[in-house]
């Protein structure tokens, strides 16, 4: 998750800049299929089909070079489902709110979690997938109501401790938009099964 609105902001008010700044690496040998990815995770998906209600807990921070920092925090409800050998796919309804227009920005998130992989597929105006795996890097689209825009993961961190009663997800990664240097992210994400655990 990152903040969809600002990033597309800064990246219009920065297309005119100097290009030198810093890109993600790129690993060729390390480059990941996305559409094999998402084949899988509909098959994990399909094969997970009761998934309890769970409490979560979310706080996402955007660190930009020429902006301050923007943190996202809340609390929300969602539905995890449970595979084998610490697999587990998290759904839940994301909303972020335009700070200039006042408007509700909705989207439905799907979580599909490993122990060193986690997939983030974003449905809604702003759309995408992001595939998180230590030290690799993932290229994809992302689509807003403005038109696509090229974009590119870096993770520099992936942390899952899946549980059947509570769990949690931490990463940091390089955001590249456009060929360029976005920003630098971090989510930290907890769930818990209703009533069965604290959230922290």
């Amino acid at each position: 998750m990152f903040p969809v609105i600002p990033v597309f902001r800064i990246i219009q008010e920065n297309r005119q800049e100097d290009k030198s700044r810093p890109v993600l690496r790129y690993c060729e040998d390390k480059s990941i299929d996305v559409k094999l990815y998402n084949r899988f995770y509909e098959k994990e998906c399909a094969e997970m089909p009761n998934g309890k209600p769970v409490l979560i807990n979310l706080l996402a921070i955007a660190k930009y070079e020429h902006a301050p920092d923007y943190p996202i925090q809340f609390i929300t409800r969602g539905t995890l489902h449970l595979g084998e050998k610490d697999e587990a796919v998290l759904e839940y309804t994301e909303s972020q709110q335009d700070e200039e227009t006042g408007e509700i920005i909705t989207a439905q998130i799907t979580l599909a979690m490993e122990k060193n992989r986690v997939t983030m597929t974003r449905q809604g105006d702003y759309s995408n997938t992001m595939v998180f795996v230590p030290e690799q890097r993932f290229e994809g689209v992302y689509q807003t109501p403005f038109g696509n825009m090229d974009m590119a993961v870096f993770a520099r961190r992936v942390r899952c401790d899946i549980g059947e009663r509570k769990g949690s997800v931490h990463l940091k990664y390089q955001l590249d938009i456009q060929g360029a240097y976005a920003s630098t992210n971090e989510l930290h994400l907890e769930y818990a099964e209703n009533g069965s655990e604290k959230l922290q």
